[in-house]
């Protein structure tokens, strides 16, 4: 399957971001000191930012991943709907892992994830528990 990338909103021509979950600043001109330079296109760093990845962009904005994805690709988020990561895995950031749904249902679902985590996490302590008493 091949990468597929598209422009973010508001800042067409410079900076793309894929469906892989990867941004990326486009190679362009500028003017320095009455001069013309190009200045390459990268990849950007994203960062760990609230359990969330995220990047940079120009003017200072820091912009989670997953919106930006979602926004490219999906379109605008409707009022009171949020982004999904479908496997419940909140740093992976391709496309057919974003969904936009109800806040309420997003609500529910975290709830659901983390009783479960804590179920899983209190059974397997139960378990180390019985072996280390043998």
């Amino acid at each position: 399957m091949d990468e597929q990338w598209r422009a973010i909103r508001g800042l067409q021509e410079r900076y793309e971001v894929s469906d892989f979950g990867r941004v990326r600043s486009l190679s362009r001109s500028v003017k320095r000191n009455n001069s013309w330079m190009t200045v390459k296109g990268q990849f950007m760093n994203p960062w760990l930012k609230n359990r969330f990845m995220h990047v940079e962009l120009p003017g200072r904005t820091v912009r989670s991943i997953h919106s930006l994805v979602t926004e490219a690709f999906i379109g605008k988020r409707p009022d009171g709907w949020e982004v999904n990561h479908i496997n419940g895995d909140r740093l992976d950031n391709r496309l057919f892992n974003l969904e936009y749904i109800p806040k309420s249902w997003h609500r529910a679902l975290l709830t659901k994830r983390a009783w479960h985590k804590r179920k899983t996490a209190s059974k397997s302590m139960k378990t180390a528990q019985r072996s280390t008493v043998k």
